[in-house]
């Protein structure tokens, strides 16, 4: 199935997309327990949604890298 962001936002209901939720599920943010029927999911709301997103974008999170490694030798390459 391939929707639109936009187009989860909308509906009435995440139920709808996503099936049932497990109960006790809790927001990937501020971790309190998610209303199924109206909240984008994984978060609770849509405040938790454009924090965590602000998050990212201020490199606040990121994902595990690992660049090459610095030396102090110059490069022999030429």
């Amino acid at each position: 199935m391939h929707f639109r962001i936009s187009d989860a936002s909308n509906s009435n209901s995440n139920a709808d997309l996503f099936g049932d939720l497990p109960k006790g599920r809790l927001c990937s943010y501020c971790s309190k327990t998610i209303d199924q029927s109206n909240a984008p999911l994984p978060f609770c709301s849509v405040r938790c949604q454009q924090l965590d997103l602000a998050n990212w974008l201020d490199e606040e999170y990121g994902l595990p890298w690992e660049g090459e490694k610095e030396t102090d030798e110059p490069d022999q390459s030429e």
